[in-house]
C-alpha cells in the first residue's frame, strides 16, 4: 500500500504537467470527452446534429444558404468543418507566397481537393 506522503508528493508533479500541457488536456477534453457526452446525451452523432440543424434552419433549394447555415453551426455550436469565406481565398495564398519570397507567374484560380485547400501547399513552399 502506498503511504499518503508519497501520494501527496505526486500532486505538484501532476499540477505541473496539467499546467504545462493544458492545451493538450483542453483539446482532449473538447474533442473526446465532450463529444462522447454529447453523443450519449442526444443519441445523435455530431454529423447527425449538424444535418438536423441545417435541415431546420436553412432555406430549401438555396445552396449558398445551406452552406452558410452549415458554417454558422460549425462556428457557433461544434467544430466539424470550415466552409467559411476565408477558405480557398486566392488573395491570401498569393500574399503568403509573395511574403515568403516566391516570385514568378501565379495562377489566377485555386482549387480544393477533398478537405485540403490550396493554402496548405502554399504554406509548404515557404
Amino acid at each position: 500500500m502506498v503511504s499518503p506522503a508519497i501520494a501527496l508528493a505526486f500532486i505538484p508533479f501532476l499540477m505541473t504537467l496539467i499546467i504545462r500541457y493544458r492545451h493538450y488536456f483542453l483539446l482532449f477534453w473538447r474533442a473526446v470527452i465532450l463529444r462522447k457526452i454529447q453523443d450519449y446525451t442526444t443519441g445523435l452523432s455530431r454529423e447527425e446534429r449538424a444535418f438536423q440543424y441545417v435541415m431546420t434552419h436553412s432555406i430549401p433549394g438555396d445552396p449558398e444558404n445551406i452552406i452558410s447555415t452549415f458554417d454558422t453551426w460549425c462556428y457557433r455550436s461544434e467544430y466539424l468543418s470550415n466552409v467559411g469565406p476565408e477558405k480557398g481565398k486566392w488573395d491570401l495564398v498569393v500574399g503568403h507566397l509573395q511574403g515568403c519570397g516566391v516570385s514568378g507567374t501565379l495562377p489566377l484560380h485555386s482549387t480544393a481537393v477533398g478537405h485540403h485547400s490550396i493554402e496548405e501547399p502554399a504554406r509548404a513552399l515557404c
